[in-house]
């Protein structure tokens, strides 16, 4: 099926068909994705840089 302009649409496929999976489950890969990466940022204990090494800490005043 084509319209006015000469894109193709796929018609009479189900987003099943199509994806192989449900639509809810391809929302929620991604956000269960991207929240454990966002938890393990925030689990970084304090002083460490991204890659893992140290950071050196700025010296107390006094």
């Amino acid at each position: 099926m084509s319209d006015s302009r000469g894109r193709v649409h796929r018609g009479g496929e189900s987003e099943r068909d199509v994806l192989g999976h449900s639509r809810g489950l391809m929302v929620y890969l991604p956000w269960i994705a991207m929240t454990s990466a966002a938890s393990a940022l925030l689990r970084r204990p304090p002083g460490h840089d991204r890659r893992g090494g140290r950071v050196a800490q700025p010296r107390a005043a006094g």
